[in-house]
């Protein structure tokens, strides 16, 4: 049987990407035997909407978070960004963001990456049936979650088994997070560095004083 490289796709809002992102695409890619791994960042609509729904300090423009993911795969094989969802207005859908990624990569299975979390939710999603139809799904496991007894729990689920990953959790990758680098950035505490790769603190810093340059001070 002829073998179909794999896609593997990890969406978010990437404001900032974070080390675990890099970390978690990686450990994906490795468990499903995924050739690729695609960054794919929200659209500046759905991350203004989320972080003024967090009270995030800061918020990273679209080509921002571009050049952070840039600066974070650079020089990792089999690493890429795609930015299908960018400029979109509305809320985005998943389903469409793979059939694009898909219609890039004719010949290649797309899998999107998700967490254990999740599978209580994906099957009442409007195109569930049809994503679980045409693509793969890598779930990261959680402790606090049996991913295998959930997807068999669910008749929707349980149909498509064949092409649900289940992925070993990553304990502590948890700690690691956006939200957690924008608290301790606006704090001033140093330990936020530790929290992205060094191309990425820069960038970030480099965003945050053409900021205070703006507003004057």
């Amino acid at each position: 049987m002829e073998t179909v490289n794999m896609i593997a796709v990890l969406g978010g809002s990437f404001n900032p990407p974070t080390s675990a992102h890099l970390i978690l695409l990686e450990h994906v890619m490795d468990h499903t035997g995924a050739t690729r791994g695609l960054f794919v960042p929200s659209s500046h609509t759905y991350v203004a909407r989320k972080a003024q729904k967090q009270s995030s300090p800061f918020l990273f423009t679209e080509q921002e978070r571009l050049d952070m993911l840039l600066a974070m795969v650079d020089g990792k094989d089999g690493l890429d960004i795609d930015t299908c969802e960018y400029g979109d207005t509305s809320r985005g859908r998943t389903y469409e963001t793979l059939c694009c990624i898909q219609e890039r990569n004719p010949g290649h299975d797309v899998c999107f990456v998700t967490g254990a979390d999740k599978l209580g939710i994906i099957p009442r999603w409007k195109s569930a049936e049809a994503l679980l139809s045409r693509f793969h799904l890598a779930v990261l496991s959680r402790d606090d979650i049996d991913a295998k007894a959930a997807i068999r729990a669910n008749p929707l689920l349980r149909a498509h088994e064949s092409t649900i990953h289940v992925v070993p959790g990553l304990p502590g990758i948890e700690r690691i997070s956006s939200s957690r680098f924008q608290r301790q950035l606006a704090a001033g505490d140093p330990q936020a560095a530790h929290l992205v790769v060094p191309a990425v603190m820069e960038l970030v810093e480099q965003a945050v004083a053409r900021r205070e340059k703006s507003r004057g001070r």
